[in-house]
């Protein structure tokens, strides 16, 4: 998401900034030190308060007070770029908190989507057969191993009539 910072009034004990450096910290603390007005980008990816995993670090936003301080170390027009879930739900408490440390969000935001494939789709019902130590009776057909093609496989165990299909394009093989 693309915003505008305000600019309050702020003073700073930094004469320098830090250039080709990374800086470890609460970034509430470490942005105090910086003057307003004087970053060009915000990039940051913070926990989006979808409890992730179970883990403590994704329980809920960060606090008001770190986009505030992103916001005042901001020159006027710059861009902040924050990552969100794209959950809707989530997306918008992200937007409000923007908002209320008063970024401008009515701007197009970046659409970033990929598969890193996870999470896996599990069936439920064999999730909880594992859990409970249960086996369940197979029903149904068992595959000849001969078969390399599972499409092949599933025409000889349901054959399905010609008569079914209509047009020149169906031919029997």
């Amino acid at each position: 998401m693309a915003m505008y910072a305000l600019r309050p009034e702020a003073e700073s004990s930094m004469t320098r900034l830090p250039l080709n450096q990374i800086l470890c910290g609460d970034c509430v603390k470490v942005l105090k030190d910086f003057p307003e007005n004087s970053i060009d980008l915000v990039v940051t990816d913070p926990p989006y308060g979808l409890s992730f995993m179970g883990k403590d670090w994704d329980k809920t936003l960060p606090p008001k007070e770190a986009f505030m301080e992103m916001n005042r170390v901001l020159k006027p027009g710059a861009l902040a770029f924050v990552m969100s879930s794209p959950r809707q739900d989530l997306m918008a408490r992200m937007i409000m908190l923007l908002e209320d440390a008063g970024f401008e969000t009515g701007l197009s935001f970046i659409d970033w989507i990929y598969k890193t494939g996870f999470p896996k789709a599990l069936d439920i019902s064999k999730g909880i057969d594992r859990k409970l130590g249960k086996k369940r009776k197979q029903i149904g057909i068992e595959l000849n191993p001969e078969y390399h093609n599972m499409a092949q496989a599933r025409v000889d165990a349901y054959p399905v009539p010609l008569s079914w299909f209509s047009g020149p394009e169906v031919t029997k093989i």
